[in-house]
């Protein structure tokens, strides 16, 4: 079978990437938005999680956007799951260093 086009192999590997958050903030709703949302962490933060998708998902040439969305999605997550930190402090505390709110966001 051939791949996709990578154009769209990036495009929806990124939606992928963003998928958890994006289900993270659903699952929130009714709480309330997180003060860390606000954040122009947060958002660079979920932008990396994107492209870390995108580019999974055009160096695996994927059959179709049903596989892109996957690598899109398995990609973040695997990450995540690897350098994810186990304190689920607060995110916005700026006492700690960068490496560590990043651990801390990613957990």
């Amino acid at each position: 079978m051939e791949s996709i086009a990578w154009p769209l192999a990036a495009l929806v590997g990124a939606l992928g990437g963003a998928i958890p958050d994006l289900l993270k903030a659903i699952r929130l709703r009714f709480k309330g938005r997180p003060a860390y949302m606000g954040t122009l962490w947060y958002w660079g933060m979920l932008l990396a999680l994107m492209a870390v998708g995108a580019l999974v998902a055009v160096w695996r040439s994927p059959v179709d956007i049903w596989e892109a969305l996957a690598f899109g999605i398995a990609a973040p997550a695997f990450l995540t799951r690897l350098i994810a930190s186990d304190k689920e402090d607060d995110l916005s505390d700026k006492s700690v260093s960068a490496w560590e709110r990043m651990r801390r966001w990613w957990s």
